[in-house]
C-alpha cells in the first residue's frame, strides 16, 4: 500500500522476467521467503490474472532491460501497482537497480522505506489503436520496398485547439516526460525531470525546416494527428505498432493513471543516470554534498584578469564566463585569467 509519497505494505510480490534471469529470480525468491511475502513470477509478454495481485499489497518487479520496464508499465500502471526494475539488459536507463543490490532494496522497501514517484503515462487513440505508453507515440514514413519510393511524410498537428502546423520530414514523436530521453532526446528535444511531470513533448523526426523545434504542452492538452500518407504508428518502440492509411486521425492526451514507480537507496538519481548512462557531461566537478554547492561569483581586477570564486564545476563555467563577461578583450587575455579555489 502506498500512503503518500511511501510504500508502508507489501503482502505479494509479481515478477516479470526475460530469459536468462535465473540468478536473479533466484535471489529474489529467497528475499520473498525470508520476509513470508507470497511470489508470483511470469515470463515477460504474458499477462496478469486476477489471482497474480491484490489492491493496495502488491508490489511489481521487472527483472530485465527497459523492454521488460515498458511491458511492466503496461502491465502495472493500469492496477496502480507500484513497481521497479532490476536491469539485466543493456542499457537499463529505466531499469536502473543493479541485481547485486537487490536484496538490499527489498530489504529497505519491506522496512517502509523505499519511496514511489508518479510518471505521466499518454493515451493515444485512432484507428486500429486505443494504447496507453510512458515513452512515446510515433507516426513515420515506413521505408519503401523501392529504393527511390518516398521517404517524407506530412503530418497536420492540431494542440489544444490550436494549429501547431504542418510538419514535413520522416515523422513525429509525441513523447512523455519519461520518453524525452529516448527517441526525443535523438531528435534534439528538451530533456524533462519526470517525476511529478505531466506534459507531453511534440517532436519532429529528421525534419527538413530549421524552423521546426519541439513543443512542450499540459498533459490535458489534446494533441491530433493526421497524416497526407499511409503511417507507422508505434508506442513505446512497437508495443503495439499499426499502419495508418492517408487522412487517418489520431488523438493523444495525458492518461487518468499514472505509473507508479518504486525508489529506493539503491537506485541512480535521474541525473546520476543521465550521466552514467547516457554521457550527460556537467558532472566532471561533482561535489560529494549537492547541498553543500555555493554559487559561483565573478569579479573583476585591476590588472584586467577575471577570477571565478567558489562554485562547483569552476573549469566548467571558466569558457562561458570568460567569453560573457568581456567577450573580445577578455578573450585576447585568456592566458591570464584565472580560476581562483574557494
Amino acid at each position: 500500500m502506498m500512503r503518500g509519497s511511501r510504500l508502508v505494505t507489501t503482502e505479494r510480490v509479481v515478477c516479470f522476467a526475460s530469459p536468462r534471469s535465473d540468478a536473479a529470480v533466484d535471489m529474489l525468491a529467497d528475499a520473498m521467503d525470508a520476509h513470508d511475502a507470497t511470489l508470483t513470477v511470469r515470463p515477460v509478454g504474458e499477462s496478469l490474472t486476477p489471482d497474480d495481485w491484490i489492491p493496495e499489497k502488491t508490489l511489481g518487479i521487472t527483472i530485465g532491460g527497459d523492454g521488460t520496464f515498458l511491458a511492466g508499465v503496461r502491465a502495472f500502471a493500469p492496477r496502480a501497482i507500484p513497481f521497479f526494475g532490476v536491469n539485466t539488459g543493456t542499457l537499463g536507463f529505466l531499469a536502473r537497480t543493479d541485481p547485486t543490490d537487490l536484496p538490499a532494496a527489498l530489504e529497505e522497501i519491506f522496512r517502509g522505506g523505499a519511496s514511489v514517484s508518479d510518471r505521466q503515462r499518454f493515451r493515444v487513440t485512432g484507428p486500429g489503436v486505443e494504447a496507453t505508453g510512458i515513452n512515446e507515440v510515433t507516426f513515420e514514413l515506413p521505408m519503401p520496398e523501392d529504393p527511390v519510393g518516398r521517404k517524407v511524410c506530412q503530418l497536420e498537428v492540431v494542440a489544444g485547439g490550436e494549429y501547431l502546423g504542418r510538419y514535413e520530414g520522416t515523422g513525429l514523436a509525441v513523447a512523455a516526460p519519461t520518453g524525452s530521453t529516448a527517441m526525443a532526446l535523438s531528435a534534439d528535444g528538451p530533456l524533462q525531470y519526470p517525476p511529478g511531470n505531466r506534459t507531453l513533448q511534440v517532436v519532429g523526426l529528421h525534419t527538413n525546416r530549421l524552423g521546426f523545434r519541439p513543443v512542450v504542452l499540459d498533459a490535458d492538452r489534446e494533441v491530433r494527428i493526421a497524416a497526407d500518407s499511409a503511417v507507422r504508428v508505434s508506442v513505446d518502440g512497437g508495443r503495439p505498432q499499426v499502419d495508418a492509411d492517408a487522412g487517418d486521425a489520431f488523438r493523444i492526451t495525458g492518461a487518468d493513471e499514472p505509473a507508479h514507480l518504486v525508489w529506493t537507496a539503491q537506485d541512480a538519481q535521474f541525473f546520476d543516470a543521465l550521466a552514467g548512462k547516457l554521457g550527460w557531461g556537467n558532472q566532471q566537478d561533482r561535489p560529494d554534498d549537492p547541498a553543500s554547492v555555493r554559487p559561483a561569483t565573478v569579479r573583476g581586477s585591476r590588472r584586467g584578469r577575471l577570477r571565478i570564486h567558489g562554485g562547483a564545476g569552476r573549469s566548467r563555467f571558466r569558457n562561458a564566463l570568460l567569453y560573457a563577461a568581456g567577450a573580445r578583450e577578455i578573450l585576447a587575455d585568456y592566458s591570464r585569467g584565472s580560476v581562483m579555489p574557494s
